[in-house]
């Protein structure tokens, strides 16, 4: 993702551009595990501020980090939920399978 953080962080900023009132956004980075580097929040700004710190590194634990992004998303308070993955290569780290998490969130 190096160099292209830049223009994740635009993308996104046009997808909160989009939003409605009420609307909420979290922000979960991930390498070789998922973090939330931004709880819940009603505050679009929040979510771009905190790109703008985030630094590309390491290995991509893309699987766990949909599973996680799906399990965080259940406990958002909007009914309406998106979860967006950002990524620029395949899984190379996580501990669950596509067939496991498939599972797992069906």
């Amino acid at each position: 993702m190096k160099g292209k953080l830049v223009v994740c962080a635009q993308a996104t900023a046009e997808l909160f551009r989009g939003s409605l009132p009420g609307d909420e956004f979290a922000l979960i980075t991930f390498a070789a595990k998922p973090r939330v580097a931004v709880p819940w929040t009603a505050d679009a700004r929040a979510i771009g501020e905190a790109w703008r710190h985030e630094r590309a590194a390491g290995t991509t634990a893309l699987l766990d980090t949909v599973l996680f992004g799906a399990e965080y998303a259940r406990h958002a308070h909007n009914p309406r939920r998106i979860v967006l993955v950002i990524s620029d290569g395949g899984d190379n780290r996580s501990r669950y399978s596509r067939g496991e998490v498939r599972r797992r969130i069906e």
